[in-house]
């Protein structure tokens, strides 16, 4: 009865539990609490895991949280003695504590990260998914928007995926943006990669989403994954390309063995992985300058100077020292590496999480032009004459001769190049121009023509509005087009008036001496005197240009989803790698607003 009267004295005054507890005891539980989440935290940011096995021999579970708070309690005198006052049943390390308080720090993070989406004035939505190492379809949603004038890409968050449909991944993100009540009407834009299922203009995700929203959003294919498109095409649909990979995988084949790799003293070759075609420039970079330590090896293996190789050893090395030092592959070696070495700053730039459409469309088209910058006889000559300095340096090598087809008598006052396809290509007896320089010019030309009409398909979004938004960026400048913006009324925003125009041409040209920054961070100052422009600019820097930032969460994903992990709950695993991803932010949260979302539920001991 005392204890039921003292209840209602506390409801009457509205006092916490603090006012009837000794204040020295409520410090003391907070202290050992924030000792609990810091743990946590620092396990989390590191993407390390926090349990372990079950020792049956202390009758307990390992694993890095408890050996960490273990070793903060025999290094923490305070500490101890705070956690000799808690009782048995209330020590809040067990797994399930765990699994709340990751889920109370994902939520409040959640929160930081909605507030700022629904405080900007336009988003882009982004998704993409992957699978995990159970095989669970993960899916990413992201957000890109403005911030104090500049632009942030921040993780949502991570959900399992159970439906892969078109319109299971739709309610999927329907429901996401629900739950967390994120204001639809700021999206203006639709991030994903180019699957059918996320693309598909009669039943994809971005048709199905914008006739949810009742509204036109414009959806922009990643760019970085048409620049892989771009490579993918250029290595499997051409022939030299083809086999000359099918020669680097070969090669990475075999030094990846251990008993090869004792004979050869360069770096390992990567393996070349489908989905990311940066991995063919590595490969074929390790080779290029690693290349005479790869020759001493083949050859120290096809003389038989080991006693751990057999006949298919021997076989295979002598092989590959002849392939290798062939002018063809020598020839792809150096002219693939260069022309995939200009394609790779793009790919790096995209991968950054500040860079939008307007920032990359010209990063693009700089690219296109330097490519097609390399379709001249001297570029193809420096790549030969590089060939032939390297074959200049092998001694007693001949080149396996080819059988020449007899030419018709019929073409004998015609220039034949070809006959059929690029296999028998006749020498100019004219000219004197080798059999296969010819064949070399032909394949290179082939490759810089392959790759310049992929990109100009894959880059060419000519659509209005997105064509109108590339205009923005030339707000200021002389040869800025108002008329050009006209579509971006069919997505709901404001133009600015001819007057407010010549004022920011006006307040530009003052602020050209203010290197490195942006024409929206020029106006953040005064967005209140500009607004419809500044909010033009804002809304132009918000459409996104690839889905790094998922690409990038999903590496930490896989950092994470280790093999000795993988009895980890998808809840878990999802709130874990949402915290790693975006650790930085983590240090805008505070203790105590944890402890007090952790004490709204009735604890066997209060925090406050």
């Amino acid at each position: 009865m005392l204890s039921w009267k003292e209840k209602l004295c506390r409801s009457s005054s509205n006092q916490e539990v603090s006012t009837l507890l000794n204040e020295t005891v409520l410090e003391k539980r907070r202290y050992y609490f924030k000792k609990i989440i810091s743990t946590i935290l620092f396990l989390a940011q590191n993407e390390l895991p926090l349990r372990g096995n079950w020792d049956s021999a202390e009758d307990k579970e390992g694993g890095l949280f408890n050996n960490l708070f273990e070793y903060n309690l025999e290094n923490d005198e305070h500490l101890r003695h705070c956690q000799e006052q808690m009782p048995a049943n209330a020590t809040y390390t067990s797994p399930l504590i765990q699994n709340e308080i990751i889920q109370i720090i994902a939520d409040l993070l959640r929160e930081k990260i909605v507030a700022d989406i629904n405080d900007s004035t336009h988003c882009t939505l982004m998704a993409d998914g992957t699978k995990d190492k159970n095989g669970r379809e993960i899916i990413s949603i992201a957000f890109r928007y403005i911030k104090n004038g500049k632009p942030v890409e921040s993780l949502l968050c991570f959900v399992k995926a159970d439906d892969i449909t078109a319109k299971g991944i739709t309610q999927l993100i329907i429901d996401q943006i629900t739950e967390y009540d994120i204001i639809v009407a700021k999206i203006i834009c639709l991030c994903y990669d180019g699957a059918f299922v996320m693309s598909g203009e009669h039943g994809g995700v971005q048709t199905l989403l914008q006739e949810y929203f009742k509204r036109k959003i414009p959806y922009i294919h990643c760019f970085n994954h048409r620049l892989h498109l771009v490579v993918i095409a250029v290595v499997s649909e051409i022939d030299s390309c083809r086999l000359f990979f099918d020669q680097v995988r070969l090669l990475h084949k075999f030094f990846n063995r251990f008993k090869v790799r004792r004979k050869y003293d360069g770096t390992n070759i990567p393996r070349l992985i489908e989905t990311r075609w940066s991995g063919h420039l590595k490969a074929i970079e390790t080779i290029a300058q690693n290349y005479d330590d790869l020759l001493a090896a083949l050859d120290t293996i096809k003389n038989g100077n080991g006693k751990n190789f057999d006949a298919d050893d021997i076989a295979l090395a002598s092989g590959l020292s002849s392939a290798i030092m062939e002018k063809k592959f020598l020839f792809m070696l150096h002219f693939l590496c260069h022309l995939l070495s200009l394609i790779e700053p793009a790919n790096k730039m995209l991968q950054s999480r500040e860079i939008g459409f307007i920032q990359a469309k010209p990063i693009i088209e700089s690219v296109h032009k330097t490519v097609l910058d390399q379709r001249t006889d001297e570029a193809f000559n420096r790549f030969l004459q590089i060939a032939e300095k390297v074959m200049s340096n092998f001694e007693d090598f001949e080149p396996r001769p080819q059988r020449i087809r007899q030419r018709s008598t019929r073409l004998n006052n015609s220039i034949v190049l070809e006959t059929l396809g690029e296999r028998h290509i006749e020498v100019d007896a004219q000219n004197n121009v080798e059999k296969e320089t010819l064949l070399l010019k032909s394949q290179y030309f082939n490759v810089i023509d392959r790759v310049s009409s992929e990109m100009a398909r894959r880059f060419d979004e000519n659509t209005d509005i997105l064509t109108a938004i590339d205009e923005v960026n030339n707000i200021g400048d002389d040869d800025f087009d108002r008329n050009a913006l006209k579509p971006l009324s069919e997505i709901n925003l404001t133009l600015p008036s001819e007057a407010e125009l010549s004022v920011v041409k006006q307040f530009l040209s003052k602020e050209k001496n203010k290197q490195g920054m942006s024409k929206l961070e020029k106006l953040f100052p005064v967005r209140e005197a500009m607004n419809d422009t500044y909010q033009l600019l804002e809304a132009a820097e918000t459409f996104a240009s690839s889905t790094a930032v998922s690409e990038c969460s999903f590496s930490a994903l896989s950092r994470i989803d280790t093999v000795r992990r993988m009895a980890m709950t998808d809840k878990r695993l999802c709130n874990l790698t949402f915290l790693a991803f975006e650790k930085k932010k983590l240090k805008t949260l505070d203790d105590n607003s944890i402890m007090r979302k952790f004490n709204e539920k009735n604890r066997r001991l209060s925090l406050f």
